[in-house]
């Protein structure tokens, strides 16, 4: 093979291009679970519907007659395409793409192998791909060789559990942009698509998806099985590692929550504040779609659903990237996403996940404001700030989720133990858990022993003011720890929970203002007055 040439193409693929994609199929079918007749009619649907990946010129370094390979950005190795109309960078895109659809996911360490097979048909026949068992040799870095009619083919594969990815790490920055670049415009035309898709349609998805995440409940958990096992191998800390988990209740959850959008009236095409001007003209505000939105987040793949549901309800296309320790149960929970929006005829471009786990990424994305229309951050400081500091198109974000909980003076006792205990144990991990609970000092002898005993008989931890350690020294059990500085501004995550006991609402709303984040900030109180001052205070 040589220098080669050839004209843009658009339509249906050609039978050489199909058997290609054939050959291609056979390399990703090691694992006797995929069908690989449906693996090459899945790479020529794509291509046949996305006929602008087709290039036209490939560049092509000729060792010599054994030795053939494609280079990328002038360094990582690619796959090599028997049709001399693609790029080794779209067919590679296409091969990802492949991937993604059933199920398979990019993975950093890979297990290191290789091996040769002959190819039996005749010089002038593409090069037949197989898959097979290889012998694995720890420390090397994944690279498959096969060899056949006088040329060397070169894959960028890797196996774990019996399951072949693409190795997206050898990807340039050159590279990663042209994805994200690809990503954007397949968006942008179906964002088109979905501004103009009726309420039935959007509604069918909701629930076709709902449907499939109940279905889904083995796969699901056997991906997910990976993230929690890799993160725990890498020594993350329990509360992000419980973050990470896919549980049959936060399955549930996220279908009940499908079920839930779609039930509720469509927000597109609503016409509020419409007035009659003297001229005769009327003039309102109707509601539309932003276009496509950018999420970036971390740790909790039930985001992944979250997002998708609520672009598809609002008409929108989004662009998700989720945390590298969610990959696995990311792609597996997007496979069901893109399965529901094309049984409700909806483009399944509507909802894209960045599939690599390079950083570089999302570089390109939050820089891209053809690609996006506002970016969504969610996750810690370190991200949020970076994305701000870097960001090219409008960012909707918030920082730290240090919530704050403030029992007022004459609020309902046991109102308050139910809302307090909730607002902290429910669970965890999430931003919106409390943190900080400040007690008015005139409850604070009925309340703090009674939710002492209710924090001691979970685990919970009180880091108190010296008022606070006096009122809860009695109770059983409870953990206490003289509370520091830091502790009004900590953002644990953990069963851990700050106390200080106030004087006066405004003394619980100046702590707030100095310590909190503003994100997620509640009182319990009886005295409208009081809450009215505080909805608008803080």
């Amino acid at each position: 093979m040589g220098h080669g040439q050839g004209s843009n193409a658009a339509g249906k693929l050609s039978y050489t291009t199909y058997q290609s994609y054939y050959r291609l199929a056979q390399a990703a079918a090691a694992d006797p679970l995929v069908d690989r007749r449906e693996a090459a009619k899945a790479l020529a649907r794509y291509m046949q519907h996305h006929p602008h990946n087709l290039a036209s010129k490939v560049e092509v370094i000729e060792h010599s007659r054994q030795h053939t390979r494609h280079k990328i950005g002038g360094r990582a190795k690619a796959m090599v395409v028997t049709d001399s109309r693609l790029s080794a960078v779209r067919y590679k895109l296409a091969f990802d793409k492949y991937i993604a659809d059933k199920g398979y996911a990019d993975i950093r360490t890979l297990a290191a192998f290789s091996g040769t097979v002959e190819d039996p048909e005749a010089p002038q026949r593409p090069t037949r791909w197989t898959g097979g068992r290889v012998p694995a040799a720890a420390g090397v870095r994944a690279s498959r060789e096969v060899v056949g009619a006088g040329n060397s083919r070169h894959c960028l594969l890797a196996s774990t559990r019996r399951r072949w990815v693409c190795d997206n790490a050898g990807m340039t920055s050159n590279d990663l942009q042209a994805t994200v670049a690809h990503m954007g415009a397949a968006a942008r035309a179906a964002s088109t698509k979905m501004a103009a898709s009726s309420t039935a349609a959007k509604n069918a998805a909701l629930l076709a998806l709902a449907r499939l995440l109940r279905s889904s409940g083995e796969a699901l958990s056997t991906a997910n099985a990976l993230d929690v096992q890799a993160a725990q191998t890498a020594g993350l800390a329990a509360p992000l590692v419980d973050r990470l988990k896919l549980t049959p209740k936060i399955v549930e959850t996220v279908a009940e929550g499908c079920e839930q959008i779609a039930a509720m009236p469509d927000p597109i095409g609503e016409i509020t504040n419409l007035r009659n001007r003297p001229s005769g003209i009327s003039v309102g505000q109707m509601r539309v779609p932003l276009g496509v939105f950018g999420m970036i987040y971390e740790s909790r793949p039930n985001v992944t659903i979250e997002a998708a549901s609520l672009a598809i309800k609002s008409g929108n296309a989004c662009i998700l990237r989720g945390g590298s320790e969610a990959i696995h149960s990311n792609l597996a929970l997007w496979k069901l996403v893109q399965t529901a929006l094309a049984e409700a005829g909806l483009p399944e471009d509507a909802v894209q996940l960045v599939q690599t786990t390079d950083r570089a990424a999302v570089g390109f994305l939050i820089a891209s404001p053809e690609a996006v229309d506002v970016i969504i951050p969610r996750g810690g400081k370190g991200l949020i700030e970076r994305i701000s500091r870097e960001a090219k198109v409008p960012v909707i974000k918030h920082l730290d989720g240090n919530c704050h909980v403030y029992v007022d003076a004459g609020a309902d006792l046991e109102l308050a133990l139910r809302v307090t205990d909730n607002a902290k144990t429910q669970k965890y991990s999430p931003c919106n858990a409390a943190e900080s609970l400040l007690v008015h000092e005139a409850i604070a002898p009925a309340f703090l022993p009674r939710i002492g005993a209710l924090f001691a008989a979970k685990g919970v931890e009180m880091r108190c003011d010296a008022a606070g350690l006096a009122l809860l020294a009695k109770v059983p059990d409870v953990k206490l720890t003289p509370a520091t500085e830091q502790d009004w501004a900590e953002e644990y995550l953990a069963p851990i929970i700050s106390v200080k006991v106030v004087a006066s609402l405004d003394e619980a709303m100046a702590h707030i203002h100095r310590y909190g984040s503003h994100h997620t900030d509640a009182i319990l109180t009886q005295n409208h007055a009081h809450a009215m001052r505080f909805l608008r205070e803080v």
